[in-house]
């Protein structure tokens, strides 16, 4: 299907292939690397091994299309117009075609690149990934959840799940049971077809969002149920890929990430019919700015060039990629650019360059255009939550907690600390009028427009 698809002049030493792989609500101690059990991932170990692991790795949203549209664009959601819920089926509003997402961005150097899994990121043609700057598209518009009126808002629900293939529909509604295997076959045609020149490989997994349905070969593999089953397949197709890799002659310079778009699903195991994931030793999940909302797993891989073994625990962010592949693609990123966008380059620090700085101190938690907590080094500051009588808190109602010491955010230390308050204070309100913020009906000086389609 994708032999011989690209064609692009070869580079004498092409910079690193890219592979990034991203879960679907998968919860900080998920894997085995950070503390799971009832089930095993020694594949997504073994990377851990062979490179680097974050323990303050960010998502930049709270939820699927957040998660993802960060990720692409090196922004927060808010700053694209994307900083509300989730981009239901046949939405008028997706990412914006005029974004320079990484694809863009890394066709300068030379790359093919290529979409595969879900995309969530609008479901009408011209907010399509090949309309978007990929060169290829396999896989879902939206969420298969949008199938179950127990899991999605009703409005929503439809009774299509179209698989695409660049801009055509291979199937009106295909099972979601196959999507796995599908996208781990697909993404392996990708990355052989890519041939001598340099890719770029988002794999975008449909799991563990629910409704969970592990393939039959995975039903009862693990210790922990459906749940478990579903991390092992996931597993299971990241070791597929290194194989593929591995025999292509291509593995030891494939820059692998894997990540997952925000923290997991919070329902009751009453709720949901099987134990979920969790972000333990963190509170919270999907949804929330607890720290299990936006704080997920984070490994990366590319041997020789990021030393085995490494252990992060500076502040890390999926807006940082962008910027991080420009340098490592020796993709030129000028002052004006990186003032586009709210990623920083990492790579002195994964890349175990003496005396490197943290990359950033500070980060901003949003949630559907809420500006909700902001935290600077070990600490962070809690500003506003749903369950407030108040919209806009008076300083005694702040909640102030150290992560170091507490990472469960249980010890309000705002009494503690009136300085820390205030300086804080006066930074998110600086973030404030950069990103916009609904609660206080602030829109942002440098928010820019989703796409959008005319409606009929």
């Amino acid at each position: 299907m994708l032999k011989n698809l690209f064609s692009r002049q070869e580079k004498t030493a092409p910079p690193p292939n890219i592979l990034v792989i991203m879960a679907d609500d998968l919860g900080y101690g998920d894997l085995g690397c950070y503390g799971a059990s009832g089930f095993e991932t020694p594949n997504l170990d073994q990377i851990a091994a062979e490179g680097v692991r974050f323990t303050s790795y960010y998502s930049g949203g709270v939820n699927c299309t957040g998660g993802r549209a960060s990720f692409l664009t090196g922004c927060y959601p808010n700053r694209v117009g994307l900083g509300g819920k989730n981009i239901p089926p046949g939405a008028f509003t997706g990412l914006n075609p005029g974004e320079n997402i990484i694809p863009k961005v890394l066709e300068q150097a030379g790359y093919v690149s290529g979409y595969v899994g879900k995309w969530t990121l609008g479901s009408h043609e011209q907010f399509l990934p090949t309309n978007q700057g990929f060169d290829y598209f396999f896989g879902i518009p939206y969420s298969h959840s949008y199938l179950d009126q127990d899991v999605e808002n009703a409005i929503y629900v439809t009774s299509a799940l179209p698989l695409i293939d660049g801009l055509t529909e291979l199937e009106e509604n295909t099972d979601p049971r196959d999507l796995t295997t599908k996208f781990t076959e697909q993404a392996a045609e990708f990355v052989e077809s890519a041939g001598d020149n340099p890719f770029f490989l988002f794999l975008s997994h449909s799991i563990p969002h629910r409704p969970l349905m592990p393939m039959e070969n995975f039903e009862g593999s693990s210790k922990l149920g459906i749940y478990g089953d579903a991390i092992q397949e996931l597993d299971w197709s990241i070791g597929a890929l290194m194989e593929v890799l591995r025999q292509l002659e291509k593995l030891d310079n494939t820059l692998i990430i894997f990540t997952s778009d925000n923290g997991p699903a919070l329902q009751s195991e009453e709720t949901l019919g099987y134990v979920g994931g969790t972000a333990r030793p963190f509170r919270g999940g999907k949804g929330q700015t607890l720290e299990g909302g936006l704080r997920v797993p984070c490994v990366a891989r590319l041997p020789e060039r990021i030393p085995a073994g490494l252990l992060h625990k500076d502040i890390v962010t999926a807006m940082d990629w962008l910027p991080t592949f420009a340098d490592i693609a020796g993709v030129p990123f000028d002052k004006k650019a990186m003032e586009m966008i709210d990623g920083v380059d990492i790579w002195p620090l994964i890349s175990g360059a003496k005396d490197a700085p943290a990359p950033r101190q500070d980060f901003c938690y949003y949630r559907e255009g809420r500006f909700q907590a902001y935290r600077r080094g070990e600490w962070k500051l809690l500003m506003y939550r749903p369950d407030w009588e108040i919209e806009k808190p008076e300083n005694k109602d702040y909640m102030l907690f150290n992560l170091d010491s507490d990472p469960q955010e249980k010890s309000n230390l705002a009494d503690q600390h009136p300085d820390l308050i205030e300086e804080l204070s006066k930074a998110a309100d600086k973030a404030r009028r950069e990103l916009g913020d609904v609660i206080h009906n602030r829109r942002g000086r440098a928010v820019r427009k989703a796409g959008e389609v005319a409606m009929p």
